[in-house]
């Protein structure tokens, strides 16, 4: 069996890291678009303690499924004697409910609800044959019985059969019960973070003599708090999925005692994480900060920090980006080094486009300390989630990384300024429409 861990496209390997954090070699981990994969343990209490552990600890995949099977499929005959053929009556608990959904791409079958209809009606088929000898007229589903969740992934013509063992997305950590008007996903606001390596580590060459300065995180744009939530639960190493449940708890194939253990050594880690990070901030420690101009979202943040169980972490108060300053940065972050990671406003009608320019120029006021070389504040790092293709334009410095990110169905950069200067000959890249303009001028 394998694995199957769908993720948000440009995290696969983000994802893949996780595992290797989490104890897994780069032999048993595979990368594919949008998903990666990773071989199952053969034994049934291995499995659950693995899938268990994922459920709770992954910060950045999006489901764990569980594949049961894969086939070629060439014609609906096909996919209902596969169906038919697998040992339902192992997998399915008694009088669940039964769920199926998936996708089809770029195959003969491609009527995804006729597929969902044959998938479901094959294991009803196998289980009255096999667990009611043919005496049953149909199957009992209650979902206070449990349920299975069965998802198809069809793309050339070959099946891959999984079970759902996450349910609600682990998107859903269970902190956010406050809706707000596009808000980052908590997955990528996870990746956010790292993708930029934080919290930093001392370098293992580092003399002893000299000190570590901590490097405090920032968001001018926090909203409800999502990026300084997940780097609070980043630094502390408390597992993001601690405070919800999962579709596995209730499948009977998988020992629940998996689940109870890995929840209560993932709390435990978590209180003794974050009583260390809180010391540590009481002694000149990195600080975990978010700001925003709308105060009715930071009181949405703090309600959400608590519930995360991170609110002794984490600070928030007003602040207008746009008149934000090194100054008013160096006070709040009180560290030497600062790392300001934010999702920042996209102006994706046309009469947001110029403020969404004028945040990037704002940006680029603070962290430049000279804008002619491009030269960043000293201590500064940047992250910064933007729709503009014109940013680093605006901004007036071309980034040392960039990375194409999902936020929902929108296609996103991300800007990552690192070095203090940029490369040699670096200069802000040409906007061509303004080019041609005054050109024609």
């Amino acid at each position: 069996m394998q694995i199957v861990l769908p993720v948000i496209m440009g995290l696969e390997r983000v994802v893949a890291a996780e595992l290797q954090e989490l104890g897994h070699g780069d032999a048993d981990i595979t990368l594919a678009d949008a998903e990666v994969r990773l071989r199952a343990p053969t034994d049934r209490s291995a499995l659950s303690r693995t899938i268990a552990r994922l459920n709770l600890r992954l910060a950045c995949a999006e489901r764990v499924l569980l594949e049961l099977d894969q086939a070629q499929l060439r014609s609906f005959d096909d996919l209902v004697a596969w169906i038919e053929g697998l040992p339902w009556e192992d997998w399915v608990p008694e009088s669940a409910e039964i769920r199926v959904g998936g996708y089809a791409l770029d195959s003969v079958l491609h009527s995804v609800p006729d597929i969902q209809r044959l998938i479901k009606r094959g294991i009803v088929e196998r289980l009255l044959e096999r667990r009611y000898g043919g005496r049953a007229r149909m199957v009992p589903e209650r979902r206070e019985q449990g349920r299975i969740l069965v998802r198809f992934a069809l793309r050339n013509d070959c099946c891959s059969l999984r079970v759902d063992t996450s349910g609600t997305g682990l998107h859903k950590r269970g902190y956010r019960s406050e809706a707000m008007a596009a808000p980052l996903k908590e997955t990528l606001a996870a990746a956010l973070v790292r993708l930029l390596h934080w919290p930093a580590r001392p370098p293992a060459e580092l003399d002893p003599g000299c000190p570590w300065e901590a490097e405090s995180l920032y968001d001018p744009y926090c909203g409800s708090g999502t990026i300084v939530i997940e780097a609070a639960l980043r630094a502390a190493g408390a597992a993001p999925g601690r405070l919800r449940r999962f579709a596995g708890e209730k499948w009977g194939w998988l020992d629940q005692a998996a689940f109870a253990h890995e929840r209560r050594l993932a709390r435990e880690e978590a209180d003794a994480g974050i009583a260390r990070i809180r010391a540590g901030q009481a002694t000149g420690g990195a600080l975990i900060l978010g700001s925003d101009i709308d105060t009715d979202s930071l009181a949405i943040a703090g309600r959400n920090a608590g519930r995360a169980g991170v609110g002794e972490l984490c600070s928030f108060f007003a602040q207008d980006a746009l008149r934000l300053d090194r100054g008013r940065l160096a006070a709040v972050c009180r560290t030497p080094r600062c790392l300001l990671i934010s999702n920042i406003p996209y102006g994706e009608r046309l009469e947001d486009a110029e403020a969404a320019a004028g945040h990037a120029r704002a940006l680029g006021r603070l962290a430049l300390q000279n804008p002619e070389t491009g030269e960043l504040a000293p201590g500064l790092r940047l992250g910064i989630l933007a729709l503009a293709r014109d940013f680093e334009r605006n901004f007036g410095r071309p980034a040392d990384r960039r990375r194409k990110l999902y936020n929902g169905s929108l296609a996103c950069t991300y800007y990552q300024y690192l070095r203090p200067r940029p490369p040699a000959g670096g200069r802000a890249p040409v906007n061509r429409r303004e080019k041609r303009g005054e050109a024609r001028r």
